[in-house]
């Protein structure tokens, strides 16, 4: 967690998600998590060794939750630098293939799609990974673009859940939903080692309680 405040990959103001874009009325997060490497297309403050830890943090929590996969891949854009990190980081043999996913933009809309020049399997069992999941749209999106070529995604790993609805999003489809810790335990970090004003703190807190989604995302502790 240490890392998210040192580059500053938390940010706090009024932020819109790809969610409202479906729902205007909802209200705008206090808070966003950036979690881009400096060379992305939208440049977050993350430098190569970041992923490297980001990566080697998930890759234990995959070893401890994680079960029948025998590939992986990166829910675009975010779970790809981590992906690219783990392959570089695990020993051959890795005991896993590496699957592609793409975006394409149709009526105005960019959404995740499977990758035409690369060759699934039905025999493929995959681990998505991603960075963040907020609503589950893209990680929803990835899924469905992968079973729509017959592959069974059995897990689906995130660094950070935020507890918005996501999780059930994701284990309504099928997957094992894990994640390192979540949005709620990273605003109570950082307000305990003070790296959050107090009034911060209690704003970002409140919108994590009001806009939480069912039981499944777990309890609250106040």
């Amino acid at each position: 967690m240490d890392m998210i405040f040192i580059r500053q990959a938390i940010l706090f103001g009024a932020i819109e998600f790809r969610g409202h874009e479906k729902k205007k009325n909802m209200p705008l997060s206090p808070y966003l998590i950036n979690l881009r490497g400096k060379d992305a297309s939208k440049p977050g403050n993350l430098e190569p060794q970041d992923f490297e830890l980001i990566a080697q943090c998930m890759w234990e929590m995959i070893l401890k939750k994680a079960f029948n996969f025998n590939a992986i891949a990166g829910v675009p854009y975010g779970g790809e630098k981590i992906v690219k990190a783990l392959v570089e980081m695990l020993p051959e043999p890795k005991g896993f293939e590496v699957l592609k996913l793409g975006k394409e933009t149709r009526n105005g809309r960019r959404r995740i799609v499977a990758d035409n020049n690369f060759e699934y399997k039905s025999t493929h069992r995959v681990l998505l990974v991603d960075d963040v999941c907020t609503g589950g749209n893209s990680g929803a999106e990835a899924i469905d673009a992968l079973q729509r070529k017959r592959v069974k995604v059995t897990n689906f790993a995130v660094l950070v859940n935020r507890g918005q609805g996501g999780r059930k999003i994701i284990e309504d489809q099928g997957a094992k939903f894990l994640s390192n810790f979540t949005a709620l335990e990273l605003l109570d970090y950082g307000h305990k080692i003070r790296k959050i004003f107090e009034d911060i703190y209690h704003i970002c807190r409140k919108y994590i309680v009001i806009n939480r989604m069912n039981g499944r995302e777990g309890k609250i502790k106040n």
